[in-house]
């Protein structure tokens, strides 16, 4: 108790401010018997069927009850009260933000009998957001393009993809007209959004408050898609917990362990010989380029043994109803064709070039056509491919310590790579990021009033362009000295530019954004009301010290 009395002071000294963000759901009803009175003093159990944990409440005078800080999951609801019936609603569906109501009416008769109920018809989602929400089975029965999340998203009424103008805005998402800039996004319950005022070493995402997407536009390296349990987009008349940004306020959920062991293995593959060639190739007689996308992984989850120590105890516990644990894994490869339809330095000139020009010029690919009237430049075609990976690793473990108290812990790690390639004068710019996020939660009912969410966050976000020669349609790098006659630094920049392309020394760039975000969400039952008080801290964000006052009244329907 003693340890409880400490927990709920310092959750009270947390939730003294505001605009903390509560990824769990709350349930809430009315006992009535069946002339319509309120069954004071019943008890109202809510049980995880698929990790077993339970919250127990009463109803007050009015027979009404609130459970706060649920997690998305399935629950079953049973009521008891002397001399009526036990009630139960089963296979009871919580998603993310749910506010679910549910008008409860008991019949007289002995504590032995039982009334089953299915629970979508006796209830109600109270709450007044324009959301949609997209679960686990329909993230598994749609085919999704990149094996992101952004074609589920674009689902909500008013939510567009973005049409990216450069590499800052790939992926990005537009709801009701609003800028980019203007959603904010969160993993359990704290920020994936990265504050970055100018390009991540130049590839990264930039303009201020955007999630942190892969380098491909993707929601890979944040949360795989298998690892995801649901998300929830919320796009208006959202409570003021979620008013941080006027967009949308996009919240996902990973996935825990249950109580069974359960796996899955993946792989999705294109390949050029299963393609039609492009358009541009079939009229230069060229054969189709490599295409391929090898997108492969797999998961794991269940109950995690552990020991147990002291005597008459198993020395090993099969962790059931007790500790979770969920594996994923995700790579992916790709090769991306693509045509090169330009001019390269003529034949004419290459014949005439001072000698010491020559190995300057061996840098650019021989024309394959005819030189220009011009005399200068030559048409140059020609097919390649541009390389791309990425790998994505997550793994979450959940411990009940109570029924009523339990925690987790989730690290994800996802390096990327990508190649391109300047075909006139075989430069390529390669990009290497990396993506780490570490999250722990911690849920606690202190008793049937004061519950408690907390959240603590540590993400690094890392890019690094590097420009280097790429051999290509037999082309040589020349020595530098040759064309560069002092040392230069990284960030250098030196150029030698002809009328069939340029030769360029790119600079380098490294870019690194770090995040500590920490969250925390108070709520207090009292009566029929729900009082929510919360605090959002980041470290490249002062937090703000207002109240925000959620209220909820539970009345008869």
């Amino acid at each position: 108790m003693r340890a409880i009395r400490m927990l709920l002071l310092i959750a009270a000294a947390f939730g003294s401010a505001a605009y903390g963000q509560s990824s769990t759901a709350t349930l809430s009803g009315v006992v009535t018997d069946e002339n319509g009175a309120a069954v004071v003093g019943a008890t109202v159990n809510v049980l995880n069927t698929e990790v077993g944990t339970r919250r127990t409440v009463t109803t007050n005078s009015d027979g009404a009850f609130t459970v706060p800080l649920l997690q998305p999951s399935r629950y079953q609801l049973t009521v008891q009260q002397t001399n009526f019936a036990m009630f139960e609603a089963t296979d009871v569906v919580l998603n993310t933000n749910d506010s679910r109501f549910i008008n409860i009416r008991l019949k007289v008769g002995s504590v032995n009998e039982k009334v089953t109920v299915e629970a979508s018809t006796v209830e109600v989602d109270k709450s007044p957001a324009v959301a949609t929400i997209v679960d686990q089975n329909m993230i598994e029965s749609i085919p999704l393009n990149g094996r992101t999340i952004q074609n589920l998203i674009a689902l909500t009424p008013g939510a567009v993809t973005f049409q990216a103008n450069n590499s800052s805005n790939v992926g990005q998402i537009s709801v009701n007209g609003l800028r980019t800039t203007q959603n904010y996004m969160t993993i359990d319950g704290v920020s994936a959004n990265l504050y970055v005022g100018t390009n991540l070493a130049g590839v990264g995402q930039s303009n201020g408050n955007v999630p942190g997407f892969s380098q491909l536009g993707t929601t890979s390296n944040l949360v795989s898609v298998d690892a995801l349990e649901e998300f929830k987009v919320q796009t208006s008349n959202y409570s003021a917990e979620y008013g941080r940004t006027p967009g949308a306020q996009i919240q996902l959920t990973t996935r825990s362990g249950k109580n069974t062991f359960r796996g899955s293995l993946f792989e999705y593959f294109r390949n050029e010989k299963l393609d039609a060639n492009d358009g541009f190739a079939n009229a230069g007689g060229l054969k189709r380029s490599p295409l391929r996308h090898n997108n492969f992984g797999a998961t794991f989850s269940g109950p995690l043994p552990f020991l147990n120590f002291g005597e008459g105890v198993p020395a090993l516990h099969n962790g059931k109803d007790k500790t979770f644990f969920f594996f994923a894994y995700e790579g992916s490869r790709i090769r991306l064709p693509q045509v090169a339809n330009t001019t390269v330095v003529s034949r004419n000139v290459r014949a005439i070039a001072h000698p010491s020009l020559l190995p300057l010029f061996s840098a650019f690919p021989l024309p394959t056509g005819p030189d220009n009237a011009n005399g200068t430049t030559a048409p140059f075609l020609a097919g390649y491919s541009n390389p791309q990976s990425q790998d994505s690793t997550s793994i979450r473990i959940d411990h009940n310590i109570t029924k009523q108290i339990n925690i987790f812990g989730r690290y994800s790690q996802s390096p990327q790579q990508s190649d391109s390639l300047t075909p006139s004068s075989s430069l390529a710019t390669e990009l290497r990021g990396d993506t780490r996020t570490f999250t722990v939660g911690f849920n606690a009912a202190f008793n049937s009033n004061l519950t408690n969410e907390f959240r603590f966050n540590w993400s690094r976000n890392i890019a690094i362009r590097e420009g280097r020669f790429r051999s290509f349609q037999g082309t040589t790098e020349p020595d530098k000295s040759l064309w560069i006659l002092s040392p230069l630094t990284s960030s250098s920049s030196v150029s030698f530019a002809f009328a069939g392309g340029i030769l360029q020394q790119n600079p380098s760039g490294y870019g690194e954004r770090k995040q500590i975000n920490i969250a925390n969400t108070f709520s207090w039952v009292k009566g029929n009301h729900l009082f929510k008080f919360g605090r959002i801290i980041e470290n490249h964000r002062p937090g703000k010290t207002c109240l925000i006052l959620r209220f909820r009244h539970s009345s008869t329907i």
